[in-house]
């Protein structure tokens, strides 16, 4: 009822915002320095950056059923892992590549890492939200990620006054890593109000 719906947000949702804020601070760390790392640094051109948006577009949009059968199968939490952990090895990868035609490759594990991930991600909130207050969780994941986009950039771009640009992709990609751990702290919230729910 009303009191549920007013009721405090759990810490398990605090501890998934936290998660959320985490990656996308280190995703979005790489915004601002990917593309010119990939002209300057690497040697790509314009056309070939076109081409790369273009097969991580592809790939999402083709790996959403995919995505969408394995939550229905072995839940969200599953997903969001994998994908956490895949999306967590792209800025590494990156900063390692001695060519830039592997971003190609690059590209495709990021477009399916980060279609899992949004589908995992939405389907998780909901998983822990009480049904009346699934709004009020969803706003805090979405102002979680929102900070978290904000502040990356800003970071990075302060990183690479001082440090190379591989070393600041290799901290973004442990930046990511490290929501992985916190993922994982969410999740086992979720397990220890299992039984506390089940006797009730």
């Amino acid at each position: 009822g009303a009191s549920q719906a007013a009721g405090p947000i759990s810490g398990q949702m605090w501890r998934f915002a936290t998660a959320t804020f985490v990656l996308w601070f280190g995703a979005a760390m790489v915004a601002p320095i990917l593309t010119p790392y990939m002209l300057d640094n690497l040697g790509a051109s314009p056309s070939f950056m076109g081409l790369t948006t273009a097969v991580n577009a592809i790939v999402a949009l083709s790996v959403q059923r995919f995505w969408g059968r394995r939550v229905d199968r072995a839940g969200a939490y599953s997903v969001l892992r994998i994908c956490t952990v895949a999306v967590s090895a792209l800025p590494v990868l990156y900063a390692l590549t001695p060519t830039y035609w592997f971003a190609l490759g690059f590209e495709v594990l990021s477009g399916v890492g980060w279609s899992g991930y949004a589908l995992g991600n939405l389907n998780f909130a909901m998983e822990v939200a009480p049904v009346a207050q699934r709004a009020r969780y969803a706003a805090v994941a979405n102002a979680a990620a929102g900070v978290g986009a904000f502040l990356g950039p800003l970071t990075a771009a302060l990183l690479v006054t001082f440090l190379p640009v591989r070393l600041v992709l290799i901290s973004a990609g442990l930046v990511r890593l490290a929501a992985a751990l916190a993922l994982r702290a969410a999740r086992h919230a979720e397990r220890a109000v299992v039984p506390a729910a089940a006797a009730d």
